[in-house]
């Protein structure tokens, strides 16, 4: 999808994210104002949220998910299947 971004846009957001730098250090690899640099992130930012909103490839509907498992359970079949209790250990 950022080839589909223009140049300054790809630009911006290849020097903040990618290069782990700040809005003011990547404004001034690129040469740009401070300002500049926030103002042309946040554009970029935009563009890229409303392409990744009407991307064909995504799915409708919601994302289904698992199921939480709480720390509790966990913690339970872990002691109800300890040595001497009658069960396995766990592998993990």
């Amino acid at each position: 999808m950022l080839r589909h971004l223009s140049d300054p846009h790809r630009e911006i957001i290849v020097a903040t994210f990618f290069g782990r730098r700040t809005t003011g250090e990547a404004a001034e690899l690129l040469g740009l104002a401070p300002e500049e640099a926030k103002a042309r992130l946040y554009e970029a930012m935009r563009a890229l949220t409303s392409m990744v909103a009407t991307c064909p490839c995504r799915r409708p509907g919601p994302v289904p998910r698992r199921s939480p498992v709480s720390f509790a359970s966990v913690w339970r079949a872990a002691r109800t299947s300890a040595p001497g209790r009658g069960g396995r250990r766990p592998s993990w």
